[in-house]
């Protein structure tokens, strides 16, 4: 049998612009679609990771960023299993947005406008690790998980992702 895993396939069809997620996870799918149509940017699904509440920061990481998004990047495997082709990407410090629909009928939202503050590359985290900083308590997001997968879009649009959501949930 084959051994590899969809990482850079994922990575190529939101480089071309179809939105694609990971490990099944719909409701993250859905986030990235609606951060994608509103900023017409692509959008990054990632586990967050080291949880800061002092420093208000986490680490978003995963081995399936569109490449069309970072700065730079490489390729390397994926972290869980060894096998296939990981994007390890970097980008430089800027306004971000994270985001996560929830509940059982998506009438739950997490979002918060941040900032990228920091680059990693430990080989114990998914490939591409992005710090991020944010303007709500990430606390919320140990305290209130709407699941694991987060949704990140590089600019400030927690407003209109808030306005979005109350008017169609």
């Amino acid at each position: 049998s084959l051994q590899t895993t969809g990482c850079l396939a994922l990575s190529q069809l939101n480089d071309e612009g179809i939105v694609a997620g990971c490990e099944g996870d719909v409701p993250a799918t859905l986030t990235m679609m609606l951060l994608t149509t509103l900023t017409k940017e692509p959008s990054f699904i990632g586990n967050p990771q080291s949880i800061d509440s002092q420093n208000n920061t986490l680490w978003l990481t995963h081995c399936t960023i569109a490449r069309n998004l970072v700065d730079h990047w490489s390729l390397d495997s994926h972290f869980e299993s060894g096998l296939g082709v990981g994007i390890a990407g970097t980008m430089a410090p800027g306004p971000i947005t994270l985001a996560r629909f929830g509940g059982s009928n998506l009438d739950e939202l997490f979002v918060s406008d941040g900032a990228i503050v920091g680059v990693g590359n430990s080989p114990q985290r998914c490939r591409t690790q992005l710090q991020i900083r944010l303007e709500v308590p990430v606390r919320e997001i140990l305290e209130n998980p709407l699941g694991n997968h987060h949704v990140m879009v590089k600019g400030h649009w927690a407003h209109q992702v808030r306005e979005f959501h109350n008017l169609f949930f």
